[in-house]
């Protein structure tokens, strides 16, 4: 015992120190990088980091690198200073060149040269090129460190500004222009631009009198409501009255064997600063920390330049060293001498962090990792015992023994304090339990060579956890009794049991189960899209779940899920324990030791930006203009490369599209390809997110033509034609038809005109049937006179009948003048009746043309029905005829009894009248528009003469 004490109480002054460093990334030309020397590091307006290498102009978004060089336009590929105008282009300075401007991805030249300039700014809306002159005076032994300003605007005189450093030289430049040996140009962090002229600062915002006691200004920087002021040998804080509030010397004097320094200010108010040959310097809680040595670069290893981003993240241009980036200064990893960083456990011990990487024992404290000698020799770790630290695994002469201080070692690996205040010791096949300070092994049932990898106190019973398999247990006469099996257990290997509140957390090869009363509520396999892979352990703080895995830490709360890795914040995948103390989280993994700060995970990280600016179809490059794609119908395989910009953790990040309103699917990082893209109008919508952001979405619009057999017109043509034929062939078919009706119209035409004109030459031997029935009469009665005059006037009337009997159309006159001479006839063979003609509105009856013969049967009706009976001898018969537009009415009346007065009368048919009715009706079928109308009443004279009264209506043709 006294031993291992004496071992103890040395090497507690035999404390060595191991390598601490920043959280960095390093690229180089292996990564894509140019050349690994570069001038100058600039932001672009969309975030995009810009640098200036000795082998061309380099864009970086955090995972890929797209170079510019000679070929692309170019004047030098030397590039010394970048500066960003408000439009977004680009000014670039090549070495021994002429300045260019690039916009878009186009170089437009301008007139002045570069020479060695260092930067680029501006004030009054005027470029100003600035350049560096290092000059060793001989006399002094010192340096003379000459500022160059060059006022370059475009179609204007270029002015040369000179400012010495050497003394109190004064130097005027222009009439109205004067400089002194402190005057000085300087852009602040805040990209506004500073002058100091005359020993006062004149911004835009502000104007402020350098006080005497401060020799010559290099540098001027606004921070906050003061502002920092940068001499050769000490910076001064100075408030906007002047006063000056502190003085601090910096690590090494600005003029030194070299002339190039840089000095820049973070988001966080630190102060980098960089002096060429001598070191990158930030100052940080009131004192200057070496950083060169923290990101693996040594003395000799010159910065050429660092930049600040609107991220806050420090980038580092090396010469012949490639890039650095510092994402977060507070993020610190720890690595041993020996290369045994394989860190297991922790413990909290006087409000320090103490752990351990299996074989060596180490302190936390003041950023630093301490080694810190024990007497273990073989491998052990650290754990809590009733909120005590102690040691765990250590060799059997160590068991109960004071290993640092007063905390204890013991031989188990594990311990659980139980309720009744006796320890458990487990950890192999044994089981151990420790009470008043003697140690006595439990036996066990039923021995089955298990070993216990955990053992909890679970609802007043012990649930043993053997690796395959879970059980409970009670112990009874220092004998451990398995009573039964957690139902429904993972089928897996069970790595780690934690019990939160009512619900008990089991963990199971990739997956971590929640039970509630023995019945599985939840299980989780995946966290922020990333699946679990091994888990290690798992971890509670408040109402958080921390689970360490083999490809990262998870943490698993409301307030938000986190994913930590190699790729964020650790040095290793590999996470084998965890350790949380004050705002820090302490992660311990296979190959090194991280603190970050809790802070860092209270708000979600920032959304990777994309942007999609090339594509190509089936091997050919095609454009993307405002977001939009035109493919041609035989286009099928679709290419488009993504530049997603992303400085958080770009290999974490989650590339998902979806075509309309299809499944998200997954896509590679570098190129997102669709086959066989359907026709039509359609949006591609992108979306990235890192594995601890939001997700941030881009929409493509796309549109393929459709092949001219699907197109609208094509469709729309062939319905044309299609509709022209069928025109066409309907037409052809329709005039066929018509043609035939007519044909056929034309022939019932013909049978009409021709059944007329036999039924008018019917007329012709009824007339002359009944007139050599009167003429009979005359010689029967030996009337010689009047049957001469008779047969003479019958000769004349058959004659007309004869000249006019084949036409079927005769003049309204030729009508009349017919009737004339047959009423003569008539009067001879009766007695003399009247017949009297009225034409009303008639004023060319030769031009009228009615039907041949369709008045005489009328007229004949009369005499010989009408008035033939008639005692009285008065017999009169009437003919009217009157024209009202294209309708002749023509009325034929007569004074006799009527056709119902004498029933032979009545029932006898004159077939004259049967002929016209037929010839009517023969007309209207010829001329369905037209009107061919027959009416017949009682002409009432009086009650026993009614009279006949005949309207025929025909319209003209």
């Amino acid at each position: 015992m006294i031993k291992p004490v004496i071992f103890l109480l040395f090497s507690c002054f035999q404390i060595l120190w191991a390598q601490n460093r920043i959280f960095y990334h390093h690229y180089t030309t292996d990564e894509g990088l140019p050349s690994n020397t570069i001038y100058d590091i600039k932001e672009s307006p969309d975030g995009v980091i810009t640098l200036g290498t000795d082998n061309g102009l380099a864009f970086f978004n955090g995972q890929n690198f797209r170079n510019y060089n000679i070929q692309d336009g170019l004047d030098k590929p030397f590039i010394i200073a970048l500066r960003y105008e408000s439009n977004g282009d680009l000014l670039i300075g090549n070495y021994m060149g002429k300045l260019q401007r690039m916009r878009g991805s186009k170089f437009l030249t301008l007139p002045e040269n570069c020479e060695s300039i260092d930067e680029i700014a501006f004030r009054n809306q005027q470029l100003f090129l600035k350049s560096f002159d290092n000059n060793y005076n001989p006399a002094t032994k010192g340096g003379v460190l000459g500022i160059f300003y060059r006022n370059f605007v475009p179609e204007k005189p270029i002015q040369n500004y000179s400012f010495d450093y050497s003394g109190f030289y004064k130097q005027q430049i222009s009439s109205n222009i004067t400089f002194v040996k402190d005057a000085v140009f300087s852009v602040n962090n805040q990209q506004e631009p500073v002058f100091i002229e005359n020993r006062v600062i004149k911004t835009s915002r502000i104007s402020l009198r350098i006080p005497d006691e401060i020799p010559s200004v290099f540098k001027a920087i606004k921070k906050d409501n003061t502002i920092l002021l940068f001499t050769n040998t000490f910076f001064c804080e100075v408030n906007l009255s002047g006063k000056i509030i502190s003085k601090t010397n910096l690590p090494f004097p600005i003029i030194n064997d070299t002339h190039r320094f840089h000095i820049n200010l973070d988001q966080k108010g630190r102060i980098w600063l960089n002096l060429q040959t001598k070191g990158l310097f930030v100052f940080t809680e009131n004192k200057w920390i070496r950083v060169n040595e923290k990101i693996g670069l040594k003395d000799n290893q010159n910065i050429n330049n660092i930049f600040c981003d609107s991220k806050g993240k420090i980038w580092i241009a090396t010469h012949e060293n490639g890039l650095y980036c510092i994402p977060n200064f507070d993020i610190n990893f720890y690595f041993t001498d020996s290369n045994l960083n394989f860190f297991n456990s922790f413990f909290e011990y006087q409000n320090t962090v103490f752990t351990s990487n299996r074989y060596r024992f180490y302190r936390i404290e003041n950023e630093e990792l301490k080694e810190i000698k024990t007497p273990i020799k073989n491998e052990f770790n650290l754990s809590t015992l009733n909120r005590k630290p102690v040691f765990q695994r250590v060799s059997p002469y160590l068991q109960n023994t004071c290993i640092y201080k007063n905390i204890k070692g013991y031989l188990d690996e594990k311990s659980l304090s139980l309720k009744d205040g006796r320890i458990l010791f487990f950890g192999s096949r044994e089981i151990r339990i420790l009470k008043n300070g003697k140690t006595r092994s439990i036996l066990l049932k039923e021995p089955k060579n298990e070993k216990f990898y955990q053992i909890i106190e679970y609802k007043d019973q012990w649930l043993c956890n053997v690796g395959d398999r879970l059980f409970f247990a009670q112990l009874k006469n220092d004998t451990l009794i398995e009573k039964c099996g957690f139902p429904n257990h993972p089928k897996g290997f069970i790595s780690d049991i934690q019990i939160k509140g009512k619900t008990l957390l089991i963990a199971e090869n990739n997956q971590l189960h929640f039970f509630n009363n023995e019945k599985l509520i939840r299980t989780i396999s995946e966290i922020n899209g990333v699946r679990l892979d091994i888990i290690n352990a798992v971890f509670q703080r408040n109402n958080e779940i921390w689970i360490a895995c083999v490809n990262g830490l998870f943490r698993f709360s409301e307030k938000g899920n986190v994913v930590i890795n190699k790729y964020n914040f650790l040095p290793d995948n590999d996470v084998q324990s965890i350790h949380f103390f004050r705002n820090f989280l302490f992660a311990g993994t296979k190959n090194g030791l991280a603190k970050l700060d809790l802070r860092f995970f209270e708000n979600k990280s920032a959304s990777p930006k994309i942007k999609i600016r090339k594509a190509s179809v089936d091997g050919r490059n095609i454009n993307i203009v405002n977001d939009f794609i035109q493919l041609k119908p035989d286009d099928n395989n679709l290419k488009l490369y993504p530049e997603i910009t992303n400085y958080e953790s770009p290999k974490n990040q989650l590339l998902e599209y979806r075509l309309d309103d299809g499944i998200w699917q997954k896509a590679s990082q570098n190129i997102l390809e669709i086959v066989a893209f359907p026709n039509g109008n359609h949006h591609l919508n992108i979306r990235v997110r890192d594995v601890n952001s939001d997700w941030n979405y881009l929409t493509l619009k796309i549109n393929k033509k459709y092949p001219f057999y699907m197109t609208v017109w094509f469709w729309a043509s062939v319905l044309l034609i299609l509709g022209a034929l069928i025109y066409y062939f309907m037409h052809q078919r329709i005039k066929k038809i018509r043609k035939k009706t007519e044909e056929e119209i034309a022939m019932n035409n013909k049978m009409v005109e021709l059944r007329q004109s036999a039924l008018s030459a019917m007329m012709n031997p009824h007339f002359v049937f009944n007139s050599l029935n009167a003429i009979q009469y005359f010689v029967n009665t030996r009337q010689n006179e009047l049957s001469g005059e008779y047969l003479a006037k019958l000769a004349r009337l058959v004659r007309l009948f004869l000249n006019q009997s084949s036409e079927p159309y005769i003049s309204l006159k030729d009508e009349i003048s017919r009737l004339k001479m047959y009423v003569e006839l008539e009067q001879l063979r009766f007695y003399s009746f009247a017949f009297k003609i009225g034409l009303n509105n008639l004023p060319d009856p030769e031009k009228i043309r009615i039907p041949n013969m369709m008045i005489q049967p009328f007229i004949e009706n009369a005499i010989i029905h009408g008035i033939s009976h008639l005692q009285e001898k008065d017999g009169q018969i009437a003919l009217n005829v009157k024209l009202t537009g294209e309708q002749l009415t023509i009325e034929i009346s007569d004074n006799g009894f009527g056709l119902q007065e004498n029933q032979n009368i009545s029932n006898h048919i004159s077939k004259g009248i049967i002929i016209i009715k037929e010839r009517l009706k023969a007309l209207s079928q010829l001329y369905p528009d037209k009107i061919f109308q027959l009416q017949e009443k009682p002409f009432a004279i009086n009650e026993k003469r009614k009279g006949h009264l005949v309207i025929l209506t025909i319209t003209l043709l």
